[in-house]
């Protein structure tokens, strides 16, 4: 029979930065490196992804030019760089996650080329790769691309305007 792994001290605490009470450490959920709720968010991040990528494609071109002005030199379309990188992002993070994935795991076959199926089969295989040495790497890899997807689609429009400088306090 198999003897269980033994397990360090360090792998008894999430090894992920926590927004609210910080200095605590959590548990790991079971089975994996991660408490739950990084797990959670890991798992809502994954699922996004497919969502935010058909989101950003009406977001990707805009036509040139007023059609009714014939002196515009500004024709066909117009796609955002920073639209197209975000996709590209998107795509980028989990065809390298899904390669490191088959390349050290027991899986042979890859999913199908698509942003849906690639998710699908990460996400069939998540208990997995939120137990390895690089899950944290993977699981902020994923959260950068999910805020920087989002940010593109609900671009925070609050702006700032100077009214003046503080007035002096007066002193009597």
């Amino acid at each position: 029979p198999r003897l269980p792994e033994r397990r360090s001290m360090t792998d008894l605490v999430c090894p992920l930065p926590h927004k609210h009470d910080s200095e605590r450490p959590r548990r790991p959920a079971d089975g994996v490196r991660v408490c739950w709720g990084h797990r959670s968010g890991f798992i809502d991040d994954l699922k996004a992804l497919p969502v935010l990528n058909d989101e950003l494609a009406s977001h990707l071109s805009r036509s040139g030019g007023d059609p009714g002005d014939r002196s515009s030199d500004e024709v066909g379309i117009s796609l955002d760089p920073a639209v197209v990188a975000a996709r590209d992002h998107i795509r980028v993070t989990l065809v390298s996650w899904t390669r490191i994935t088959l390349e050290e795991g027991p899986w042979k076959h890859a999913p199908d080329d698509t942003i849906p199926a690639i998710t699908a089969w990460l996400l069939r295989r998540c208990d997995w790769l939120l137990n390895q040495d690089w899950t944290p790497e993977f699981v902020d890899n994923v959260r950068t691309t999910v805020r920087e997807s989002r940010a593109l689609i609900q671009p925070n429009t609050t702006s700032r305007i100077e009214l003046g400088p503080c007035p002096e306090p007066v002193v009597i």
